[in-house]
């Protein structure tokens, strides 16, 4: 009996409608930085496993709009202050 996991790879087009997201998103995000994982099988097929895909979107989520993961609240927040704009 073989216990292995099996791992779930996916091509860009399949790994974009996972995501919900267009394939020229992905392409952007590999070049730029910022996606998930991905791994080239020759010097074309970019693939994604679905591990982590999902990992991506366990990091991606966010409880606010004003949280981004960068501190960019905290900054908003000094300028509105500095501003006046916080009503305090």
């Amino acid at each position: 009996m073989n216990m292995e996991k099996q791992v779930v790879v996916m091509n860009e087009k399949k790994a974009a409608e996972y995501l919900g997201f267009s394939v020229s998103a992905l392409q952007s995000w590999r070049h730029r930085g910022g996606g998930p994982l991905f791994f080239k099988k020759d010097t074309k097929a970019v693939r994604y496993r679905q591990a982590d895909l999902d990992r991506w979107i366990e990091e991606h989520l966010r409880t606010s709009t004003s949280v981004d993961g960068s501190g960019a609240a905290a900054v908003l927040a000094s300028v509105e202050l500095a501003e006046g704009r916080r009503g305090l």
